[in-house]
Order: structure tokens, then sequence, then C-alpha cells
């Protein structure tokens, strides 16, 4: 009886962690969007919301105006409930001198930064702020209304349709055209068209019939049940990517100079299908995404990386031809040394999926010794802290290594196992042995017994040192501590220490 409750309590806990390795997953495919704020000042005092929301009514607003900004970033936006109540009365001092529209603007950027605030600022009329400040001659405000438009269609999908009845798209054309010179106001402008597109998903993707020439025909009743054969083609459309691709195809020239053009794309490619439209648009996207890898600029890196990632999860066409382009992998590898530990997760995602569609992809990636400067940037990481964002990268990191060692041929396992940098990579796949999934331990254990097997039958002194590494390193000992409630499991151990039990047999000998 205790054996069942442990073999029960095992799949419990083997369940758990591949859900959460499930939902560690799904949102790196999900851009998770953080709006920004504005940061306050610390010269003001802290004065209760009580006190200075009814200044609003006085003249000295752009006063009343300083103090409430700076409340809210001492409080951290906990009592801003209090504002929400005078939202109109803030709204109409937009009409205001530059000074003081200025600075409501800068307000209403932080407010709209607070999860739900959409519901009470649409509360008040947008039309003024879409049809005249997006476009106001003064270029802090016209961009400061930009970034604000930004965060309040993060907060919800329902504030860009109501938007786009009030004029934003068109605003949105004749801002970038007008104001084509003005670089800070177009990236915002980028970053804003960033936002809607975060809403380019299956939800917004509608089916259009023609009515015209319909025909419908009418099968014999069976079972009472009547088939309708509709003889009308039905075409996908997508309603949000149709409205954005104008303002995209005219920022997107200027991409090298206005990087949130990249955002952009990397909110649009969130699908397959609107990425398909994008290769189709255009020509140059491979090469562009490419080129945008070895930027000097951190955000457009983030934002390649972040195509790759969904790229890789599309038909296997699309990442093939990105990694034909000629800089491709030398750019890949040189994104390795500035990778913040997100980023470094996200590389590791990308090649493991390269590795999956193409083994061939592994000697390349020595080549440009990429997996040499991905084993090297462990080092920038604190393994004692058990984060999630230190997890994330051992699961990860655990695939990638797994499936280059997996795939590798064995003179170039060779080249591996002699490399001075195997034994760190080795002591985080111990680690990861006892936080990943039980598909990964399984495609592990398989493939190091593989490796020993070839290596024990072409060069059995290099087979010794590959398992003094792996005892080492604590991956067989950790092995040692894994359990297993299939016999499958069990019998894939069993015949990982049948190998190294042979070695040592023969070593007696």
């Amino acid at each position: 009886m205790s054996n069942l409750r442990d073999t029960i309590e095992i799949d419990s806990e083997l369940k758990r962690r591949e859900k959460g390795i499930a939902e560690l997953r799904k949102s790196r495919r999900e851009r998770r969007l953080e709006v920004k704020r504005i940061q306050g000042t610390n010269s003001l005092p802290d004065i209760p919301l009580q006190q200075t929301l009814p200044m609003l009514k006085q003249e000295n607003v752009s006063e009343a105006i300083d103090l409430i900004t700076t409340h809210l970033f001492y409080s951290k936006f906990s009592d801003v409930y209090y504002v929400y109540n005078c939202i109109d009365l803030i709204f109409v001092h937009l009409q205001g001198s530059e000074e003081v529209v200025f600075k409501i603007l800068k307000l209403l950027t932080n407010i709209a930064s607070v999860d739900g605030s959409f519901d009470y600022l649409l509360k008040v009329d947008h039309t003024f702020i879409i049809r005249n400040l997006l476009l106001s001659q003064n270029s802090d405000i016209r961009t400061q209304t930009a970034w604000y438009l930004s965060n309040i269609i993060l907060d919800s999908d329902c504030v860009y349709p109501v938007f786009k009845q009030m004029g934003l798209l068109d605003s949105l054309q004749t801002g970038l055209k007008l104001y084509y010179q003005d670089i800070g106001y177009c990236q915002k402008i980028g970053f804003l068209i960033g936002a809607i597109a975060k809403y380019c998903d299956e939800s917004n993707t509608e089916c259009s019939i023609k009515s015209d020439n319909m025909e419908v025909e009418l099968t014999q009743k069976t079972n009472q049940i009547t088939t309708v054969d509709f003889k009308q083609s039905i075409s996908p459309t997508n309603s949000i990517y149709e409205d954005i691709f104008p303002l995209l195809s005219i920022l997107y020239p200027r991409i090298e100079t206005i990087n949130t053009t990249y955002f952009i794309l990397s909110m649009l490619s969130q699908l397959e299908i609107t990425f398909k439209k994008l290769v189709k648009s255009i020509p140059t996207l491979y090469k562009t995404i490419s080129s945008g890898l070895n930027s000097k600029s951190q955000w457009t890196r983030n934002y390649c990386i972040a195509i790759c990632v969904s790229i890789s999860d599309f038909n296997q066409k699309y990442m093939t031809r990105l990694m034909q382009q000629s800089d491709f992998f030398r750019n890949l590898s040189q994104t390795v040394y500035l990778s913040s530990p997100s980023l470094f997760v996200d590389l590791c995602y990308v090649c493991s999926n390269m590795i999956a569609m193409n083994q061939s992809v592994t000697p390349v990636l020595l080549q440009v010794n990429l997996v040499q400067r991905m084993i090297q940037k462990l080092s920038n990481f604190d393994f004692s802290e058990n984060t999630d964002s230190i997890i994330d990268i051992k699961i990860e990191f655990g695939w990638f290594y797994l499936n280059v060692l997996s795939t590798s041929p064995i003179h170039q396992i060779s080249l591996i196992i002699s490399n001075n940098l195997t034994f760190k990579a080795l002591t985080i796949m111990a680690e990861c042995l006892i936080q990943n999934s039980k598909e990964f331990i399984s495609t592990f254990i398989d493939s190091v017994t593989n490796i020993i097997t070839e290596l024990l039958h072409d060069d059995s002194e290099l087979a010794k040192n590959f398992i003094d590494l792996l005892e080492e390193s604590g991956v067989t000992e950790n092995l040692h501590k894994i359990e297993y409630s299939s016999d499958e499991h069990t019998i894939a151990l069993n015949n990982y220490f049948y190998v190294i039990d042979h070695n040592n047999h023969l070593e007696d000998k």
C-alpha cells in the first residue's frame, strides 16, 4: 500500500512540474508588455489627495497636477481611485496652456499604467486628444499623447475599437507624414502601433463571406439531420492587421532610425497567419530580422529574438528561410554577449527549436562559437538563487545543451568533451535534472547512454573522461536521487548505470 501511495505522489509531482514548465514556455511565446511610467520628483512634498484634488477647481491647476503626480508615486498608486473620481475635471484642463496640458498628459500616462484604469479613463471622450493633441504643433505634447494612448490601449483590448471610431488611424497616418523628422515622436508612434498590434490575434481574425452568387446545396435528410454544403469560398482576414499595415509601411523604410518598428514586427509575428502576410508584403523581412540581431540597440535585439521565438514554433519553412540569411548565425552568436537573463532563455529556446527542425544546425552553432558563448554566459547568473528566472534558465539551457549533445557527430562530441567549458555546462545540467520535466530526464538519460556506448566503442579513454565529468558535475548523483513511477524510466536509468558499471569493469581488468 505504501508503494502505491509513493507511486501516486511521484506521478503527481511530475505532473505539477511539467505543468509549470508548460506555463513558462507559454508565457515566453506571449508578448508580456509592461506599460511605462514617468518617474516622479522628490523635490515636492507628499500631500494627501484630499487636499490637492480640490485645487483642480481653483486657478493653481499646474501646482495641483504636480502635487497629485508626486503623491501617486509616493503612494505607489495605492489610492489612485480618488483620482478616478475627478477624471472629468482633469480632462477639462486639456484646453489650457501648453504647460498645463503637458503636465496633465504625463499624469494621465501614469494613471493609464495602473491595471483596470481604462474603465475610468474611457468614461471621458478622447476625440480631442486623438484628433488635436496627437497632432499638436508642440513636440512634447504630441509625443506625450502617443505615450498615454499606448498605455491605455495596453490595458484592455476594448480600448482600440473605441479609439478607432474616434479617428485614431487617420491621426496616426497624418502625424507620421506631418512630423516625419521628429524621431522621438515617431518612436512613440511606433510603440503605439505595436500596442495595437498586440491584439492582432485569433479573436480578431474574422472570416469574410461575400453573399453574391452563394450556392447552397441541401442533401437528403438522414436521421432528421440536414447537411448544408456551402460552395462559397471563405477567406480569412485580420482587421487589425489591415488597419496598421499602412502605418507600418510608412515606418519600415526608417527601421534603423525608428527601432520601435521592430516592436511592431514582433507583435505581428505572434500569429503564423499575420507573419505569412508580412513575408509576402515585405521582401526584405528576413534580412531585416537577421541584421537587427547585431544591432547596438538592446531593444532592437530583444524585438528580433522575440520574432525568432514566435516563428520557431511556426511551419519549418519560415525559420529555414531565416537561417539561410548569410549573417544570421554569426549575428545570433554575437547576441549572446549582451543578453539579459530573459533574452538568454529565449536564445536557448530558439536554438533548441532550430536543432529539432534540422540536426545539421548543431555543427554550425559550434562553428560560430554560439554553444561556447552560451556556456560562458552561465557565469553571469547566480544559480544559488532559486528564482523563476533562474529556474527558467536551467530548464531551457538544459534542453538546448541536451539537443547539442544528442545531434553532434561522435567526432564533435569528442571536441565538446575535451573543452574545459563542458564541466560548467554539465553542472547546470545536473541541477536541471532536478527541476525539469519527465520528458527531459528520459531524453537526457537515453542520449547520454548512447554517447557513452559510442565512445566506449571508438575511444575508451574519452568515454572514461566523459563518465568522470558526469560524476564530478553531479549528474550521476542527481540521477540516483530521481524516483520514477513507470517501468520505462526505471529501465532507461538502469541502462545508464549498466553502461557506467561496464566501463568500470573494463578498467578493473
